[in-house]
Parts: structure tokens; C-alpha cells; sequence
């Protein structure tokens, strides 16, 4: 007769209380996202005339120039959604 082997983590897992799935879920979120600070000394930043759509399409450019620009890959990454902040900030979601 065979024992099942648990792991430590399966174990910790499986009593998880639901608000820490919850936390565990914006961590991911959060991990996913990239905040651009409008610097308010210039006077040049024209994103704030932009659609969301066109925010997310400015973003995935300039995530192709850093992929020729860097030695490392980035995959597949592409922006997938924004949202503008109160401060003329923009807080842009990742797919990985």
C-alpha cells in the first residue's frame, strides 16, 4: 500500500482563507502594471489628448523599440488596458 506524498505548499494551499486568494489576485494584478508620471515641468506631454486606445497602442510601440534595444527578450508582452489617474498619470495593465 502507497502512501499519497503531499507537499508542504499543497497543504498550506488547500486552508487558505478566501481574502487571502483575494490579496493573492491584486498581487498578480499589481505585478502586471506599470505606472507613467506625468513629469509637471513639461510642458510637451500630449498623452492626456489621447484615447485609451491609442494609449495602449503607443505602449505595445514602445515595448517593440525595447525589445530591439535590449539584449534580453521580453516574450509576448503587450499592454491591454489603461486608465488614466486624477494626478495626469496613466497606469498601464501587462499580459504577462
Amino acid at each position: 500500500m502507497g502512501t499519497a506524498h503531499v507537499t508542504y505548499a499543497e497543504v498550506l494551499n488547500s486552508w487558505l482563507p478566501t481574502t487571502h486568494l483575494s490579496m493573492l489576485a491584486r498581487m498578480q494584478i499589481i505585478d502586471r502594471q506599470v505606472l507613467i508620471d506625468r513629469d509637471m515641468t513639461m510642458d510637451t506631454n500630449h498623452l492626456h489628448c489621447l484615447t485609451e486606445w491609442e494609449l495602449v497602442a503607443k505602449a505595445n510601440e514602445v515595448l517593440l523599440h525595447m525589445v530591439s534595444q535590449m539584449s534580453q527578450s521580453v516574450g509576448d508582452t503587450k499592454a491591454i488596458s489603461t486608465k488614466r489617474l486624477c494626478n495626469s498619470g496613466i497606469i498601464y495593465e501587462l499580459n504577462s
